[in-house]
């Protein structure tokens, strides 16, 4: 007998925007969710468990002063070490299942993307 089908729960709002200009412009469906109405797929839960750590770990970088900010973002092992550094290597949800190459490569990459953004935005 085959299972039931999980039904879609819908996002808190949603909304169309264009990005790009000229030819290349196009149609971008933004949908706004929190954790009452997550979407569904397979392995989303881990996409989503590593979003929450990152944006945990950002939160924490953005209340250090921008020499040490810069210093931890300077490269991956500059990150790793500051990560070993601080609270989080206590904090077992938060480094469960996250070897050094994954801090180094995966983690740090997003951290410092993220990290521009938010700066960036900030500072506009």
């Amino acid at each position: 007998m085959p299972r039931k089908k999980s039904i879609q729960q819908p996002p808190l709002d949603s909304f169309e925007t264009i990005i790009g200009n000229g030819i290349t412009q196009e149609i971008l469906l933004v949908e706004l969710r929190d954790e009452t109405c997550p979407e569904l797929g397979s392995g989303k839960y881990q996409s989503d468990k590593f979003e929450d750590r990152r944006d945990t770990i950002l939160m924490e970088l953005l209340d250090y002063e921008p020499a040490v900010q810069m210093a931890a973002l300077k490269s991956a092992a500059s990150f790793l070490r500051w990560f070993n550094e601080t609270k989080y290597v206590q904090n077992p949800d938060l480094v469960d299942g996250y070897e050094a190459y994954t801090i180094k490569g995966k983690l740090y990459k997003s951290v410092k993307k993220h990290f521009l953004a938010l700066t960036h935005i900030k500072n506009n």
